[in-house]
């Protein structure tokens, strides 16, 4: 058994399971050839590989049988053809059995084409090379012969691999499977338990009854809970404030960001600083850009609010409101009515300065009498893709449906107008009637 030291020629040849010992047989009945060509495959092998000689085939069955009980690896047995007792084509044969893919080289100046064809035949010979050889036709036949068993190696490692993939796929999906369906229930879970905290915080319809003989509210998140929002407070018996907002996104973001809002504004109108909707409207959006300027930088031009503050008093018979969007409609008889209206800077309630435009934001005043119907809504509605004719409900067709008489309740308007169309954006209104 011998080794020799490293030798940079040699590291292309990569091996997939270094592992376990590789071991090289020779097998000659020649003493001094055996000698010759053991020093000619010390100079040709890899440094890892261990070098083990036989004088005959049964001698290098033995000691492959000893190999095998050590649980080693043979890539290569490089023998003579004529020898006593055992010819090298009946030693290869016998080698088949067992090691099947180890690479066989016969070294023989006497083999018949009849001995070469059998061994062919039962793919147990990978080249012959005739005697006397050369040390260059010896290294090239070798390094074929140790490319050719690794890459069959690898093939054999990764087919395996893919056996038990195969095998334990449908295992595999169905605990992945059962994994995502706990998340998905833990996060329906989170997300019904926002729902249920969200509509909480909105004011019901009974609110609404000491200021108007009937009210009609939809209230419909694009993902369960909504970025939109709206508020009632009655401020005495004579003054209520009505708030529709829609602060950026959908889902868990928006409504977390309309919470806030609704925060805000729960704590400028109980505490009665302020009372004019423009100054109402004015001191939210300072709040939220506020907050928005501790937001990161990527994130300050992504948080903002529309709204539209509407202020009553039934003492002075005054009807007056301020918004930075258009959410707003004023109807008397089915009619649109449009009041005078003076523009002021305005923002979003977010840090961007291109936000605060010059007509951003709008204020206006007219007698209740002149009126009686409020229409509140955030773009969901006109935006919302309607099943019919395949294109959204824009502004004139909100106003055409809220001129024809309707037997069905507002949620229910809705979802015939939606039909199977999925919800473009949260989408909410409020229809007050005096």
């Amino acid at each position: 058994m011998e080794r020799r030291r490293p030798d940079k020629r040699y590291q292309r040849v990569t091996e997939p399971d270094m592992t376990k010992d590789r071991y090289v047989i020779l097998v000659e009945d020649d003493p001094t050839v055996l000698h010759s060509l053991r020093l000619q495959m010390r100079e040709i092998l890899p440094p890892h590989y261990i070098i083990e000689t036989a004088n005959d085939g049964n001698e290098a069955l033995e000691v492959l049988a000893d190999i095998a009980e050590a649980d080693g690896v043979v890539p290569l047995i490089v023998t003579d053809h004529q020898m006593p007792n055992m010819t090298g084509s009946e030693f290869l044969l016998q080698v088949k059995q067992f090691i099947p893919r180890c690479r066989n080289i016969m070294l023989t100046g006497e083999a018949g084409l009849t001995d070469i064809t059998n061994l062919i035949n039962e793919q147990a010979l990978f080249r012959y090379i005739s005697k006397p050889w050369t040390q260059s036709d010896l290294e090239m036949t070798v390094q074929s012969a140790l490319d050719a068993f690794n890459q069959e190696y690898k093939l054999e490692k990764l087919n395996r691999k893919l056996q038990w993939i195969n095998e334990n796929l449908e295992e595999q999906v169905r605990d992945r499977t059962s994994e995502l369906h706990l998340k998905t229930e833990e996060l329906n879970s989170g997300l019904e338990f926002a729902r249920l905290m969200q509509e909480s915080l909105l004011p019901s319809k009974e609110a609404f009854s000491p200021f108007f003989q009937n009210v009609e509210l939809l209230f419909r998140p694009h993902s369960r809970v909504s970025g939109d929002f709206y508020t009632f407070t009655q401020q005495s018996d004579t003054k209520a404030m009505v708030i529709l907002g829609d602060a950026t996104g959908h889902g868990i973001a928006g409504a977390f960001l309309s919470s806030i809002c609704i925060g805000i504004i729960d704590n400028i109108v109980s505490n009665q600083i302020l009372e004019h909707p423009k100054e109402v409207l004015a001191e939210i959006l300072t709040r939220f850009r506020d907050l928005s300027s501790q937001a990161k930088q990527s994130m300050q031009q992504m948080v903002s609010v529309e709204l539209t503050v509407v202020c009553l008093d039934k003492e002075e018979n005054l009807l007056k409101y301020a918004s930075n969007s258009k959410q707003l409609l004023l109807l008397k008889g089915g009619n649109v009515v449009i009041p005078r209206e003076d523009s002021f800077q305005c923002c979003l309630g977010n840090q961007q300065t291109k936000q605060v435009l010059k007509h951003r934001g709008r204020t206006g005043k007219l007698p209740m009498d002149d009126l009686d119907t409020i229409v509140l809504f955030t773009d969901g509605v006109p935006d919302q893709f309607m099943s019919t004719t395949g294109k959204k409900l824009g502004r004139k067709g909100l106003l055409s449906e809220l001129r024809t008489t309707r037997s069905t309740e507002l949620n229910e308007w809705f979802g015939q107008i939606q039909g199977k169309e999925p919800n473009t954006d949260d989408a909410t209104m409020l229809i007050l009637k005096f």
